[in-house]
């Protein structure tokens, strides 16, 4: 496997959602287009009564594209099969902040989302800037929507 920048052994407990190993590594060009749709289809759910759908889909695609164009993203893929996504996570390159993490509805609750930002920042941080609202409410993750350039 190319670019491997972690193995993950998620344990006994999570073999039977068939994730025994998964890979940590840099996104790659034929990830661009799973993380982009899932990025802005799931963030839509997210912000669903607080932004009008017409403006969120004239806006947020192109938002998404320049943090991408400007981030460093992790993908968590098969260790046997390096095409298969099972999540990912944008990171601001030299900042400490969290653009936005995605994990498949079926494998939320087994810790992708976690080592995909420890990886990303060296330690899983006790306080987190995220330029995206985080879904779960946490003193944790707290939502700065100024470094994703925009206003809230």
């Amino acid at each position: 496997m190319t670019a491997v920048a972690a193995l993950l052994s998620l344990g006994d407990a999570r073999n039977e959602s068939g994730l025994a190993e998964v890979a940590l590594r840099p996104m790659v060009a034929g990830d661009r287009a799973f993380v982009l749709s899932t990025w802005i289809r799931s963030y839509a759910e997210r912000v669903r009564g607080i932004v009008r759908r017409d403006v969120y889909l004239a806006h947020e695609p192109a938002l998404v594209e320049r943090l991408l164009a400007s981030s460093r993203a992790l993908v968590a893929c098969s260790a046997s099969h390096e095409a298969t996504i099972h999540g990912w996570c944008v990171v601001a390159p030299s900042s400490r902040v969290l653009h936005y993490a995605y994990t498949p509805p079926e494998l939320r609750r087994l810790g992708l989302a976690r080592e995909l930002i420890r990886a990303a920042f060296g330690t899983y941080p006790t306080r987190l800037e995220t330029s995206h609202r985080w879904p779960w409410a946490s003193p944790r993750f707290v939502f700065v929507p100024y470094h994703a350039g925009v206003a809230p």
